[in-house]
């Protein structure tokens, strides 16, 4: 499956969750996927480090920027120490767990709204030694912006990014919903539309990459400044594509895929 397949652009050699914005996340084997709303739980909760007192300004349509109080391995690399991963339960609800690489974990039994995370969130205050952290479920579908596109991202264009740069470089690094093998390198961001088995998705544009890749997700180092790599040898500072599902779909690991 690694090779390229005669009339397909690759194959899918690794599907995504991470339920917890900037920690590391699950691998699944398959995923149920909804237009506007990607991955059931992906990145359903945020850890805020304001105190809340804007939270109704920050939330709002005029200023939906909540990237600029929570945490990211831009703030807190020691995040790359943490692995969020959910066990689904009825209506909503789901058990909630976060793992460190020292092999400590922490669960929380989480209701539609959010609430049971108290625990949870004491030790992860205590974790990353921020007493002002929040554990706060999102209010729409996506943290960012208002909808929550899958994120795609194709080894082959990685891998080329890596030997003009002349560095390691690791497709965890950049956090993708959806791995791609076997494709072109940077084909995907020439796409339109992502087919994979039988499921389309509506391509949405290419990911620019912040100051959060600099962190290696395997030793929490900020060892590499990728934007800046990108820039000096791609020519942009860009990395995967956004994109959304034409219809409720399923996306498997294995699929093949034809950008």
């Amino acid at each position: 499956v690694r090779g390229i397949i005669r009339g397909v652009s690759g194959v899918v050699v690794g599907v995504f969750r991470y339920p917890v914005k900037g920690l590391g996340g699950e691998s699944l084997p398959s995923a149920q996927v909804r237009p506007g709303a990607g991955i059931a739980f992906d990145r359903r909760w945020l850890l805020a480090t304001s105190d809340g007192e804007n939270d109704g300004k920050i939330f709002s349509p005029d200023h939906w920027r909540p990237w600029n109080y929570s945490v990211t391995l831009k703030t807190a690399a020691a995040a790359a120490h943490l692995r969020a991963s959910i066990k689904e339960k009825a209506e909503g609800c789901c058990v909630l767990t976060v793992a460190s690489a020292g092999g400590d974990s922490h669960s929380a039994e989480m209701d539609a709204e959010g609430n049971g995370g108290e625990k949870l969130q004491k030790w992860l205050r205590e974790f990353l030694r921020l007493p002002q952290l929040r554990l706060l479920q999102c209010p729409t579908p996506g943290w960012d912006e208002r909808e929550l596109p899958l994120t795609v991202i194709n080894a082959a264009s990685v891998n080329d990014f890596a030997k003009r740069a002349g560095v390691a470089v690791s497709p965890a690094r950049f956090r993708g919903n959806i791995v791609l093998e076997g494709a072109t390198p940077w084909s995907e961001n020439a796409a339109k539309e992502i087919t994979i088995g039988k499921s389309r998705l509506r391509a949405l544009g290419e990911i620019p990459r912040c100051p959060a890749t600099q962190v290696n997700p395997q030793t929490a180092e900020r060892d590499l400044d990728v934007p800046k790599l990108l820039r000096k040898h791609c020519g942009k500072a860009n990395m995967g594509i956004y994109a959304d599902a034409i219809a409720q779909c399923e996306i498997t690991k294995g699929a093949a895929v034809n950008l």
